[in-house]
């Protein structure tokens, strides 16, 4: 009884995969088609979030300024290095 069901199994993806692989590749066409708009509107949220994590630096760069002040200023000069 397993035997007859292995062949069945066997017929029907023989005669199935014609089928499976013609899903492939219009899964993969349509993906080529929908490259160019994900890239388009990638590239447009790229700007648009981008420029609003610009507005939020404005009002942080002064602070980052005087960490970095006071970083430099606390590191010291640096020593000279005797040989």
């Amino acid at each position: 009884m397993r035997s007859v069901r292995g062949r069945d199994f066997l017929a029907l993806w023989v005669v199935f995969l014609p089928f499976r692989i013609l899903g492939f590749l219009f899964r993969g066409l349509g993906f080529l088609l929908a490259l160019p708009f994900m890239l388009v509107f990638g590239l447009l949220g790229f700007v648009i979030f981008g420029f609003g994590g610009l507005i939020f630096l404005v009002p942080f760069a002064p602070f980052a300024l005087i960490a970095f002040l006071i970083w430099r200023w606390m590191r010291g000069r640096p020593r000279p290095v005797s040989a």
